[in-house]
């Protein structure tokens, strides 16, 4: 019974896989109560078979005077009355069913002992697989929203992740190469302008808010003059006359609409992607042992991380407490391709 009863707390103990768990203290505890069992066991035999007797029932008249100086009446109703042998007999019985009742009641705790590990366990089986399924369920969704993606005469999905890509690419260069807007700005801030650009598209009639760090007096000119730019791509691209446009002339000739915004599809896909993030924050014990975000980065395709990267630096508040997993996702990138797709690194635009 001992044999069986650890057998199966081994197994509970194995199969035990709670981060907050440690086995440790229950192999000391049944440790201790087998040991004690087994103590009581030899102690016994000890007891009845090795240890000198004196079977009272069997010694000579002589000795029992001398042990019970008792008056020859006194002497002779004490023999009638009482079973000596049968007394000494109860007694060893006595002893025999202390032990076992002992034995039984530790028993009995183990097994107690054994069914709450296995129903914790079992209780914290049960809410990982939950929590699993409804993250798998969210990641379904999110993959339905990214294959949902469509540019007219692009495509859907990865395939419309690398136009957008490189047009938002496109219009960093010709920002860059602006060198009155760009004069004085870090990357960081380029990429600020660009991102509310390439989110908002342009338009004869739409005015861009581009911040002057220098003060320019002719600013609103300069403004102009850029978006007038920017339009000229896209109206020679609507009637297939346009000259290949830096990064995108992989697309030129098929009536793309150059610049025309994004964010129709930007916001729900960035929602997602930080309610995503919000869920494996509040199931972070079940990610020490169960990595959930490679489950979300390993389908993304690098053109999606760059699209991802300069939106996060372009807004900051948003993804406020998720920057280690942004950094996790952004390392997927590999070092010797990180200027290709992050506008921060050198030789980003060439």
């Amino acid at each position: 019974m001992v044999t069986g009863l650890t057998i199966k707390t081994i197994n509970i103990l194995k199969k035990t896989d709670s981060p907050d768990y440690s086995p440790r203290k229950e192999w000391l505890l049944i440790t201790v109560i087998i040991s004690i069992i087994i103590i009581a066991i030899i102690i016994l035999w000890y007891n009845l078979y090795i240890s000198p007797r004196q079977d009272i029932a069997s010694i000579n008249a002589l000795d029992f005077d001398s042990l019970f100086p008792l008056s020859a009446e006194d002497h002779k109703e004490f023999i009638e009355n009482a079973d000596i042998h049968f007394k000494l007999h109860n007694s060893k019985l006595s002893v025999i069913s202390m032990c076992i009742a002992i034995a039984a009641a530790l028993l009995t705790y183990i097994a107690f002992h054994v069914q709450y590990v296995y129903n914790k366990r079992q209780k914290s089986d049960l809410a990982r697989e939950r929590c699993e399924n409804q993250y798998f369920h969210l990641l379904d969704i999110f993959r339905r929203i990214v294959n949902n993606i469509s540019i007219d005469n692009v495509g859907k999905g990865k395939r419309a992740f690398h136009y957008v890509f490189y047009e938002y690419k496109a219009i960093y260069n010709e920002f860059y190469q602006s060198h009155h807007l760009a004069r004085g700005k870090t990357s960081g801030e380029i990429n600020s302008d660009v991102v509310n650009i390439w989110e908002d598209g342009i338009s004869p009639d739409f005015s861009l808010e581009i911040r002057d760090k220098n003060s320019t007096s002719d600013w609103g000119k300069i403004i102009d003059s850029f978006r007038d730019r920017l339009l000229s791509h896209q109206n020679k691209s609507l009637k297939k006359s346009d000259e290949k446009v830096k990064y995108i002339a992989d697309y030129s000739g098929r009536q793309i609409k150059y610049f025309d915004g994004h964010k129709v599809w930007l916001f729900p896909y960035f929602n997602y992607l930080l309610l995503i993030f919000d869920f494996i924050s509040e199931h972070q014990s079940l990610h020490k042992t169960f990595n959930m975000l490679p489950y979300l980065y390993k389908e993304m395709t690098e053109h999606e991380i760059g699209v991802i990267y300069a939106y996060s630096k372009a807004h900051p508040e948003k993804f406020e407490g998720h920057e280690e997993k942004l950094q996790e996702i952004f390392r997927c990138i590999e070092s010797n391709n990180e200027k290709r797709y992050f506008f921060d690194k050198e030789n980003f635009i060439r």
